[in-house]
């Protein structure tokens, strides 16, 4: 994961992206978010996959000789990922605290798309899940079934990506 701060104009993205690309890291997610405080910049997140921590230096290295502001990245190598639909009354039982719980045993939430019609109706929400170790990652799953139990949501898993 990399965080990034850009000029909020066409273009400025590319200049993260084609580094990346040239190190032979694969995108997982992108988050750009425009910053109220300072109108011309973005405040962009990406995670992506790299082969090596090699990899990932010479991406920052490169970003830093091109400007970029970086803010924060996680040299962390994470590979393995699992893609899981949540279904019920996710946002009444506080998706945040699901959220939460499954950050806090060491597993990155990646991505979180919903799909709501009205709040006291049933949602669904997929997650993708990732982390630097399979055994990790199986534990984490593990948890989000015990949440799901005790919320009374259905956890719909995928093949592993």
């Amino acid at each position: 994961m990399i965080v990034v701060e850009l000029s909020d104009r066409p273009g400025q993205l590319a200049r993260i992206i084609t580094p990346l690309a040239e190190c032979g890291c694969n995108i997982l997610n992108i988050h750009h978010v425009r910053e109220l405080e300072k109108e011309d910049t973005a405040r962009v997140e990406i995670a992506f996959e790299a082969d090596n921590k090699v990899n990932v230096d010479t991406v920052v290295e490169s970003l830093s000789r091109e400007g970029v502001t970086i803010i924060s990245y996680s040299p962390n190598i994470q590979t393995f990922r699992e893609t899981v639909i949540l279904i019920g009354h996710v946002f009444t039982t506080d998706i945040t605290d699901t959220i939460i719980q499954i950050a806090n045993s060491g597993i990155q939430v990646a991505s979180v798309d919903a799909r709501i019609t009205l709040i006291e109706e049933f949602s669904s929400v997929k997650m993708v899940l990732q982390s630097n170790s399979e055994e990790k990652l199986s534990k984490g799953v593990e948890l989000l079934k015990q949440i799901c139990k005790r919320k009374n949501l259905y956890l719909i898993r995928s093949v592993r990506e």
